[in-house]
């Protein structure tokens, strides 16, 4: 149940993800949730799925909780083409939920950058 507050985002703007997690199991534990940002197509080459953020939570038995990100767009900048300065890129982005970036059953959504 990944959530974005928005579809589109301008430059200086801040994108907010939640999603619900839960302890099915029957003992207290701890889960790593990691936010994954992907920009296909982008000028300069970068990894598919970039961690820009992480979240240790602790669940008891049978909890539910919401666990939220803010991603403000300037942590997408990087080095532009050039190497003189950093740039936001426009374009459709990913966003990807989980535990790992190697899972297969990632939660994701799309947003856009505009405003260049």
């Amino acid at each position: 149940d990944l959530r974005i507050d928005k579809d589109t985002l301008p430059t200086t703007g801040v994108l907010h993800a939640s999603v619900q997690l839960t302890n099915s199991g029957l003992r207290a534990g701890a889960e790593v949730v990691q936010l994954y940002v992907g920009c296909p197509g982008e000028a300069v080459e970068r990894p598919l799925k970039e961690l820009k953020d992480f979240k240790r939570v602790l669940l008891n038995p049978g909890e539910t909780q919401t666990v939220s990100f803010d991603l403000p767009a300037a942590r997408l900048a990087y080095y532009d083409e050039d190497h003189a300065a950093w740039a936001v890129e426009g374009g459709v982005y990913a966003v990807y939920i989980g535990g790992s970036a190697a899972e297969a059953d990632l939660l994701s959504a799309k947003f856009r950058i505009t405003g260049l």
